[in-house]
């Protein structure tokens, strides 16, 4: 892996942990481009972010995970539930079998 030109993707990149790593990874010269993948839409332009491509998807999505970590470098995996209405099953599907397709993906893609 070449230490410039870097693509790098992310799960949950507008919650608490994507909102504190994106700028970092923004202002990271060696990342040419970061790929956020999360459930609802979002427009990275409306928060200055400009090496951001969203791209629709869950976690619980394995053929989501793979088509946005397609040529990553780099996979941070920051999707998860804590707390909220959503059932045990529901939470379950996310954190665990989420985390499991999040990295079977990353493995899939080569990326680190």
């Amino acid at each position: 892996m070449s230490d410039a030109g870097l693509t790098v993707a992310v799960t949950g990149p507008t919650g608490t942990f994507g909102f504190g790593l994106i700028p970092l990874l923004e202002a990271d010269p060696r990342i040419e481009r970061v790929v956020g993948i999360a459930r609802r839409p979002f427009d990275p332009s409306e928060h200055g972010w400009s090496k951001m491509e969203y791209r629709q998807g869950d976690v619980r999505d394995p053929e989501a995970l793979r088509n946005a970590f397609d040529k990553a470098d780099v996979v941070v995996h920051l999707a998860f539930m804590i707390t909220g209405t959503a059932s045990r099953e529901t939470i379950r599907a996310i954190n665990v079998e989420g985390t499991l397709n999040a990295f079977k993906a990353a493995a899939a893609a080569g990326a680190g």
